[in-house]
Parts: C-alpha cells; sequence; structure tokens
C-alpha cells in the first residue's frame, strides 16, 4: 500500500504525488478532492506513455505550489472540524473510527487488543473512510483474521451520526457502501458486509463496556427478546461463528447485509 496527495483532477485521470515525490496518474474515484491523502496499490497506476507523461508533468509543475499551500491551508483547518459520525469496524480487530462531513478520518481509536495491534500499522490520519477500512482489511488478511479460503468473513460496520436526518442516513450509507464494493474488487476474499446504524446513547453503553457499537447492539437486541446470552460471550466469539449460534442468527440477519464474493484482482501487500 502507497500513500499520495491529490493535486490535479480530470474526469477519468487523477494526478497524485507520492511520498517519495513522484507524480502518478490513477482513475479517478468518486468523492476526490484536491489535497487529498488516499492509499492506493501498483494496480491503481495507469501506465502513461511519454507524451502523455509529458503533459502531466507539465500540469502539475503549473500549479504545484499553489496545490501545496491549499493542502497546508486546508489539513490546518481539518483538525478543527468536527465529528460527524463514529464508525466501528468489527472483523476481529476492532477499531473506531472519526469522520468528518466528508467522510474523512480525523481520528481513531482501537476497541480491543488485536485492534490496537492493527492500528499501530494502520496509514488513517485525513484518509477517506473506505481507504483506512481497505487497508484495515489487507492487515487482517495478513495476520490471518480474514482468510482467502471458501470460509465466510464477516465485517461488521456500526455508524453513530450526529445528524438525525433520514436523507443524509441514507446518503451516508449508500456512498460508504457503493465506495467500498467498488474497492472490494481488488480483494480475492469471500466478504460479508453488514452495515448498521446505531444511536449516540448505545454508542454511550459500549463505551462504558469498552465494545464496538456493532457487538453491543447483538447483545443489546439479545437481551431485549429474552435470550440467554452474555456480552462478555458476544465479545469473544468472533462475528462468523456467532452466525453458527441459531440464538442470534435472526438478530444478524436484521442488520443490512451485502454478500461480496470477489475475486478479481489480488491486492498488492
Amino acid at each position: 500500500m502507497n500513500l499520495g496527495v491529490v493535486i490535479k483532477i480530470k474526469k477519468k485521470k487523477t494526478i497524485i504525488v507520492t511520498e517519495t515525490g513522484e507524480f502518478k496518474a490513477i482513475n479517478t474515484r468518486d468523492g476526490m478532492f484536491l489535497g487529498q491523502k488516499i492509499i492506493f496499490s501498483q494496480q491503481d497506476v495507469i501506465e502513461d506513455n511519454k507524451k502523455s507523461s509529458g503533459l502531466m508533468y507539465s500540469a502539475v509543475v503549473a500549479g504545484v505550489v499553489a496545490v501545496f499551500v491549499f493542502m497546508f491551508t486546508y489539513f490546518s483547518l481539518l483538525n478543527f472540524e468536527a465529528t460527524f459520525a463514529y464508525i466501528d469496524v468489527d472483523v476481529n480487530p476492532s477499531v473506531e473510527f472519526a469522520v468528518n462531513r466528508d467522510g474523512i478520518i480525523i481520528g481513531a481509536e482501537p476497541l480491543n487488543e488485536d485492534g490496537k495491534k492493527i492500528l499501530e500499522e494502520l496509514t488513517y490520519k485525513d484518509t477517506l473512510l473506505e481507504d483506512a477500512i481497505l487497508d484495515l482489511i489487507d492487515k487482517s488478511r495478513k495476520y490471518g483474521f480474514i482468510t482467502e479460503d471458501d470460509k465466510k468473513n464477516i465485517v461488521l460496520i456500526s455508524a453513530v451520526l450526529y445528524s438525525e436526518e433520514p436523507k443524509e442516513k441514507n446518503d451516508f450509507e449508500d456512498k460508504l457502501v457503493y465506495n467500498l464494493m467498488s474497492d472490494f474488487k481488488s480483494l480475492d476474499v469471500n466478504i460479508e458486509m453488514r452495515f448498521v446504524f446505531a444511536s449516540k446513547e448505545q454508542r454511550k453503553k459500549a463505551l462504558e463496556n469498552k465494545v464496538s457499537v456493532g457487538k453491543y447492539m447483538i447483545y443489546e437486541r439479545a437481551k431485549q427478546e429474552g435470550k440467554d446470552v452474555t456480552l462478555e460471550a458476544i465479545v469473544s466469539e468472533p462475528l462468523e461463528d456467532l452466525l453458527l449460534d441459531q440464538t442470534l442468527v435472526w438478530l444478524l440477519r436484521r442488520i443490512s447485509c451485502y454478500r461480496l464474493r470477489l475475486q478479481q484482482h489480488q491486492l498488492s501487500r
């Protein structure tokens, strides 16, 4: 995985500058903007011929000074931008991301020991949420939390938005899921992604119990229905094992489910 900064956006092609100062062209993604930090792999890079490379270099040089002034101002202000949503991601590592209204990560916290290990290696600050989730899944595969065989890998994403507007919630879910499904085309794993919205009160209780919002909701719903389960049992069990528990399987089925069997490209490690 590589890190770059967007410095020029065209309809189908975007120019970025890498950490080593190289200019590269990649396919334009939905939601890109000038000064954005993105994660990319070598497969994302568009190989330019000499003529187009010269044009790219000229365009980059012409705007690079203004762009970096913009970047300095933008990222200085970004650190003070209010949190729009908290997103908990459960694979087995559990991590919480705080994002602004544009879906840019402004903070992250591990929710268990595996999450702490993964977060230490994760590039997430000032990046798009979906890029960080993709990187989290890649790191989870590296440590064996996600397998490349026929085993079903569950990714549970729970979101707590400060906005109560139904349209904003729907737009947030649609954009995140669409971008993730597009990005997951670079993976070769059997993933079942589940998405759910939670309330601020549910997040507060989850924090008090030191668990992710998603797993707390499973526990909460189970108790409401009189199911004989403990929070410790739900926290300790991998999500795919919870699906085998007939006491809980119907609860998980109520959560928005996106089954993804994607075998197109191998993500560069």
